[in-house]
């Protein structure tokens, strides 16, 4: 008896196709996508961040930063800005991820000009007009005003600046401190002190007659003066007094 043919069996083996994608990774996003205004002579800091594989590599792409900023290797923006103006520039970070990802953020910032202020207040006489505006310079306007230490009679405008009045009684030597502020974001204020002094009335000689004198009659007479601050010294400024006749430095008297 013959045996049987065992059939033939054959195995395959299925490979299975090994699918590369080759879609682009998602760009990474940098936040915060708006920066802070910031001041010619402050210091300045802004931390960038972004969700992308560690370390990350910051770079400024296109446009340049305000003179006195930088972008350091953490993504931070720091500096003291030292020339106002608007500024454009583009940041782009990249990851540490294989294949690596990046993204791009575009950034508007300004530089305010820095505010400052000087009183120049010139001194001024008790009971006339008083009137002084100190000049300011730089921040965002309108602008602000306070003074400290202003004598009684004079005051100083909000809105101006200007410190007006009729001062009441003299001072020799006053200090007053007179602040702006202005209405930029990040606002700004800045301080001048200053002194001035309010000073007595101009001195006035109020005799403006003398009487008579005869020859050989004593004669004497006192010269009155108003304001100003005594004690007074006399003099005679213009021509000769008669003959025998002299005028007394200290009292004034003829």
């Amino acid at each position: 008896m013959k045996a049987l043919a065992k059939p033939l069996v054959r195995f395959w083996l299925l490979m299975p196709a090994l699918l590369l994608c080759s879609c682009p990774a998602p760009p990474l996003k940098l936040a915060p996508v708006e920066l802070e205004n910031g001041v010619e002579g402050w210091d300045y800091g802004e931390q960038l961040v972004s969700e992308g594989r560690p370390p990350l590599r910051w770079s400024i792409s296109q446009g340049e930063l305000p003179p006195g900023l930088i972008l350091d290797d953490g993504g931070a923006l720091v500096g003291t800005p030292t020339q106002p103006g608007d500024y454009a520039f583009t940041v782009r970070v990249r990851d540490s991820s294989f294949p690596a990802r990046t993204g791009t953020q575009n950034y508007a910032i300004t530089i305010l000009p820095r505010l400052r202020i000087t009183a120049n207040l010139p001194d001024g006489r008790v009971l006339e007009p008083y009137a002084a505006t100190p000049a300011v310079e730089g921040g965002v306007p309108p602008y602000t005003f306070e003074a400290i230490g202003l004598p009684a009679g004079l005051g100083i405008n909000s809105e101006t600046g200007t410190i007006s009045g009729v001062p009441l009684t003299p001072h020799a030597a006053l200090r007053v401190d007179v602040r702006v502020s202005d209405s930029g974001q990040p606002q700004q204020t800045a301080t001048d002190t200053d002194f001035f002094a309010i000073k007595n009335q101009a001195i006035q000689i109020v005799t403006s007659d003398l009487p008579p004198g005869q020859v050989g009659v004593a004669y004497n007479q006192a010269v009155v003066a108003e304001n100003g601050q005594p004690p007074y010294r006399w003099a005679v400024s213009d021509g000769l007094l008669p003959g025998g006749l002299r005028l007394n430095t200290v009292t004034g008297v003829i």
